[in-house]
């Protein structure tokens, strides 16, 4: 049996997919349900009873267009939130939220309350060099590293001392760089080859990585 908090959630979540779904009719955007969200709607015919979460994702020149009929056309109820709008928000990937709800996000040092939230994902091009590859990936892992040190810090319950001593390493670094320029440097990063054709996608905005 679901959890009745859980259910709620749930529910809360359908309420924003909606919102989203509403811009993308509109406006011609494709869009997929992504990673558990996918999941749950094959296996489950749903969400994956346990899951609290919510995932979209679309094509980085269909997330661009999103974004901007978002800033226009999103209901009252709802807020936008990305690299762009909110400085400690440090991830390269969008988030609506409903109003007047509230969470706790994460389980990092900087703890904060947030809105409920739906993540929505670009996906980017991906080179067939498999240097060119592992060079994006290194990059990319660096950038969502140093940027989860800005915002979020470390995990209250990490143990691994080398984690710990990376962290404090990253923690250096953004006393020195701004974090816009950071942000700046993976954006550049994640849509680097995406006017080339090429065979696979990714997404490189999420703590997941490459």
């Amino acid at each position: 049996m679901i959890d009745p908090d859980l259910y709620k959630l749930h529910k809360t979540l359908l309420i924003i997919a909606d919102e989203i779904d509403r811009i993308c009719r509109q406006n011609s955007i494709k869009y997929s349900l992504y990673e558990g969200t996918l999941i749950g709607a094959v296996r489950h015919q749903g969400f994956i009873p346990w899951d609290d979460d919510l995932d979209i994702a679309m094509l980085r020149d269909d997330y661009t267009r999103f974004i901007e009929f978002c800033k226009k056309d999103l209901g009252d109820n709802f807020n936008l939130i990305t690299y762009e709008n909110t400085k400690d928000y440090g991830y390269n990937f969008a988030k609506i939220t409903l109003k007047g709800t509230r969470v706790k996000e994460g389980n990092y040092i900087k703890e904060k309350l947030s809105e409920i939230w739906v993540d929505v994902f670009p996906l980017d091009n991906v080179p067939a060099s498999n240097l060119k590859k592992s060079i994006q990936k290194i990059r990319n892992y660096f950038y969502i590293k140093l940027l989860e040190e800005k915002c979020d810090g470390i995990s209250k319950n990490e143990q691994n001392k080398k984690k710990i001593l990376f962290f404090k390493f990253l923690g250096i670094i953004n006393k020195i760089v701004p974090v816009s320029y950071i942000k700046h440097k993976n954006q550049l990063n994640c849509i680097k080859y995406n006017k080339l054709r090429t065979e696979y996608i990714s997404s490189m905005s999420s703590s997941y990585g490459y």
